[in-house]
């Protein structure tokens, strides 16, 4: 009995790293997105504010993403860099300085696994598009 051996992969053309980080950034986001959708409801039953930052936040996020991904720009890319290093900071101040709004306001909040994963995609989202953004053509 014989065996056939695979045949030899196609060869790939290059791959433009700008658009791959651009993608990547874009699912970041989408991640993000994801963990805020998660917790919208146990933030909305604390207070409505609390729960419509999380809806617009995660919104936001998704449309960025299918924007970037679509239709990548400098400006677009670093719209949602600003954006994403804005809810990261605001995150890092709830553990820290308090809660800055609502009936909790004041109230530190301890970090947990999920809130700081969400963050992570964040910052990662803001690196990376402003690097795209920034870099040399």
């Amino acid at each position: 009995m014989t065996m056939a051996l695979p045949s030899a992969p196609a060869r790939l053309g290059p791959v433009d790293l700008r658009r791959a980080g651009t993608i990547a950034c874009a699912l970041l986001s989408v991640g993000a997105a994801v963990i805020h959708f998660a917790v919208l409801g146990e933030h909305w039953q604390e207070w409505w504010g609390y729960g419509l930052f999380f809806g617009a936040s995660a919104w936001l996020q998704l449309a960025w993403a299918a924007a970037v991904a679509w239709r990548p720009s400098r400006t677009l890319l670093l719209v949602g860099a600003a954006g994403s290093l804005a809810i990261a900071a605001l995150w890092l101040l709830t553990p820290t300085a308090g809660i800055p709004l609502g009936p909790a306001s004041g109230e530190t909040e301890g970090a947990t696994f999920i809130d700081t994963l969400a963050s992570a995609f964040e910052l990662a989202t803001a690196l990376g598009a402003s690097a795209i953004a920034l870099a040399p053509l």
